[in-house]
């Protein structure tokens, strides 16, 4: 997360797709989407989208609800080989971004 980045553009109309790009720059194991898979839990990184629903800045942070889409392979296994069929996957996630420290920290949504 390239937070002297986002310094430079939390007014600007820029700022969504900004924080779109540095989102997908985390690691997908921080989104924690098995606890939202329908089905195999297998997903499509590649097909990771994000929606910025809402921010609001307080206090040296910014706080980003944002809606996540990705692919979930249903089935077969896409490690068996053979062609996978896909699922798309909407959730929601709280971001808090620590600006001071330098920090991002992710809660589930229940949408």
């Amino acid at each position: 997360m390239n937070f002297q980045l986002l310094k430079t553009h939390l007014e600007s109309d820029s700022l969504t797709d900004i924080l779109c790009e540095q989102l997908k720059q985390l690691d997908i194991g921080l989104w924690q989407l098995n606890k939202d898979a329908m089905h195999s839990g297998m997903f499509d990184e590649d097909s990771l989208q994000f929606s910025i629903l809402n921010t609001a800045f307080e206090n040296n942070q910014v706080t980003i609800k944002t809606g996540i889409y990705i692919s979930e392979a249903i089935t077969p296994c896409p490690c068996a080989g053979e062609e996978v069929a896909y699922s798309e996957l909407y959730c929601q996630r709280t971001i808090t971004l620590d600006m001071l420290h330098q920090n991002v920290s992710i809660e589930q949504d229940r949408n």
